[in-house]
């Protein structure tokens, strides 16, 4: 294991690397965005909310790391809509014809918002400071306790994963394991090859759940808010269900994933990914 100094440079390494490609990303021509531009910028800041956990800094509360948050949350609406058109875009039938119509014009609305957002100036070197002065406060051995014990937070709710009856809960989950994907990309641990295949395939399984049951939930929205014919309305009720069956089968093949505890001696932690990709 490297010496606390070098630890500490190799985390904040993978700290300013992640903050660097979100800066490029914000300060790019908005008309040069593409679809995967939003996705990349979202999972740089999950691995940065990564960083924030094991430095005990909550990005939701903190004044200088707030507009990041701000940023994930409209640039997540804008995802979820290019998810749904995508999915739809591949389903001909006239009764869809009006849903994706207005589907492409909250995207277009979204996108201005998110437009006047990432202009507003973000504080790099503020924030720069910050997890510099946390970092220094904070020893490696209580960022590898953090680890392990966002690990076995972890392991403990995805063996009641199949207990679970609420989206909301089970979204909990994948907020969780993607996660621990993260800080596993920090602090790898000796022996993790089984585990973080492990998390890649459950945090497959869960995303393209997520997919699914968002997919179902705006065009249930659209039912309600809408007016429809009784061909359309059946039609877009099959729809639902079809994606209903769909999700539930990914979410099910999750419960056959079972995370392992790792031993949680600090003796087990190696340096950080020094390629940091």
């Amino acid at each position: 294991m490297k010496n606390e100094k070098e630890t500490k440079d190799l985390i904040f390494k993978f700290f300013k690397k992640r903050l660097q490609i979100i800066l490029r990303l914000l300060q790019k021509d908005f008309k040069s965005y593409r679809i995967e531009s939003y996705h990349i910028l979202r999972v740089e800041i999950k691995k940065l909310n990564a960083c924030f956990l094991i430095l005990n800094v909550d990005p939701r509360t903190n004044e200088i790391l707030n507009p990041i948050q701000t940023i994930f949350n409209k640039s997540g609406k804008i995802r979820a809509l290019q998810i749904v058109l995508s999915h739809l875009k591949d389903i001909s039938s006239k009764y869809l014809d009006e849903l994706k119509s207005n589907l492409k014009k909250e995207l277009f609305q979204t996108k201005k918002e998110f437009k006047e957002i990432k202009t507003k100036e973000i504080g790099s070197q503020k924030i720069y400071k910050l997890i510099k002065n946390k970092l220094q406060a904070t020893s490696v051995e209580s960022i590898v306790i953090k680890y392990f014990d966002h690990e076995k937070k972890a392991i403990a709710i995805t063996q009641q994963l199949s207990s679970l009856n609420t989206n909301k809960s089970i979204h909990e989950v994948r907020i969780i394991i993607k996660l621990l994907e993260n800080l596993n990309k920090i602090l790898p641990i000796v022996n993790t090859k089984i585990q973080l295949l492990k998390l890649a395939g459950m945090n497959n399984l869960l995303g393209k759940w997520h997919d699914e049951i968002s997919i179902e939930k705006m065009i249930l929205k659209y039912i309600h808010d809408y007016k429809t014919s009784k061909n359309q309305h059946l039609f877009l009720l099959q729809l639902c269900h079809s994606l209903n069956q769909s999700a539930n089968r990914n979410l099910k093949s999750c419960y056959n994933i079972k995370l392992h505890k790792e031993n949680s001696h600090k003796n087990k932690f190696t340096k950080p990914i020094d390629a940091f990709v």
